[in-house]
């Protein structure tokens, strides 16, 4: 009876001992792959909730360098329970704005909308952003022509002026009250490295007269089409670039439409 106890006693303590070797083993390497083995071969061990609480410090510690929404995500994946997950749910929405606003592109505008719901200002912003693009391959124009113009329009008068044209269409099924544009000065194949001109080329009937665009035209109906002039007394022209002779182009940066 007594080599029985004592048989289980040293089968206890050995039990023990192989618990937490293979913890320290882990605690050693800080390696979450350990973590998790000693976890699933020990539950409800000595360690288990240590073990879980190093688990969520190595995978915050990691996204905290890298700094990236994916590393914010599987965080929150890898540890919906963890210390830190207020934090790297408004970090990764944060970093994942950054992203598609630095691109803007409707995959990520779309990704953002659809992870982070809300009803803030970035959301808002996010939403029409997705509109905008969405509708984009509706909305085009003719290569932007331009040419020296007399400001008082006058056939003899001096050429003391610039006039651009383009014509808009737009193929969509709503009604195009605000167009925004950026123009583009490009020199032999390439964009002119030059401060960017803003063109309004749609603005709505009921702004102020006194901010309107001198090009500023009504809005544009589905399936409609209309020509759009913008003719301005000075430019701001980069260095090398030849009016007469070298191109300019529209960039479309936003659109709004009539509700």
């Amino acid at each position: 009876m007594r080599s029985l106890a004592v048989v289980l006693v040293c089968g206890f303590l050995m039990g023990c001992a192989s618990e937490s070797s293979m913890y320290n083993r882990a605690v050693v390497s800080n390696d979450i792959g350990l973590y998790r083995n000693y976890l699933e071969k020990y539950p409800d061990g000595v360690h288990a909730e240590e073990a879980q609480t190093r688990i969520d410090e190595v995978l915050w510690n990691h996204a905290s360098e890298s700094n990236t929404m994916e590393d914010y995500l599987n965080y929150l994946e890898e540890s919906p329970e963890g210390s830190h997950r207020g934090a790297a749910n408004r970090l990764a929405r944060a970093r994942a704005y950054e992203e598609a606003e630095a691109a803007d592109t409707l995959e990520l505008w779309q990704q953002f909308v659809e992870r982070f719901p809300s009803d803030d200002k970035k959301h808002t912003n996010a939403a029409h952003r997705v509109e905008v693009l969405s509708y984009a391959e509706h909305f085009s124009w003719t290569p932007f022509t331009h040419e020296r113009a007399n400001m008082a329009e006058q056939k003899k008068g001096p050429l003391d002026g610039y006039r651009f044209y383009t014509e808009f269409s737009n193929k969509g099924d709503k009604t195009v009250t605000l167009a925004k544009f950026e123009i583009e000065f490009w020199k032999d194949g390439r964009a002119a490295p030059a401060k960017v001109s803003k063109w309004n080329a749609v603005i709505p009937k009921e702004q102020n007269h006194v901010f309107r665009d001198p090009g500023a035209w009504p809005p544009i109906g589905p399936g409609k089409s209309r020509g759009g002039i913008w003719t301005l007394g000075d430019i701001d022209m980069p260095e090398g670039w030849d009016f007469d002779k070298d191109e300019i182009r529209l960039v479309l940066k936003d659109l709004w439409f009539a509700e």
